[in-house]
């Protein structure tokens, strides 16, 4: 859960304290909520966080007016540019450049042998043992 801002308050409702989440829990994501310590509830304490605020923890969306708004990967607001398969924004797939391999060697017993160096940026990395074996991946 992210937490936009934490604070602790004694609240008039409960007599307990209160955390102040951004929540995700069927509340507004966009709107300071409490979660009241020791309870499963929330209390609104405001109907908009700061603008700017994600709304999520796991996209780049930020809240404005109290609103969820969509922001592209060319972090612009409203736009729909997306990333394509090779994680470049507004692309178009065609820069991917795939790796592909089998390693059979035979390695030195009780031993660490570097058999593949991924690059750094790689995306949608599958690496398996064809067969079964005493090897650590």
């Amino acid at each position: 859960m992210h937490v936009a801002t934490v604070e602790r308050k004694n609240s008039l409702l409960t007599g307990r304290n209160l955390q102040q989440n951004q929540a995700q829990c069927g509340v507004k994501p966009c709107s300071l909520n409490c979660l009241a310590e020791g309870y499963n509830f929330y209390t609104e304490r405001a109907p908009a966080v700061v603008d700017g605020t994600l709304c999520r923890d796991d996209s780049v969306d930020v809240c404005v007016n109290g609103e969820c708004k969509h922001v592209g990967c060319d972090r612009v607001l409203g736009s729909d540019v997306r990333e394509d398969r090779c994680r470049i924004c507004g692309g178009d797939g065609s820069s991917c450049i795939s790796v592909e391999g089998v390693f059979n060697d035979s390695l030195p017993e009780g031993d660490y042998e570097e058999v593949v160096r991924i690059p750094k940026g790689s995306v949608f990395i599958h690496i398996q043992e064809l067969n079964i074996s005493l090897n650590y991946l």
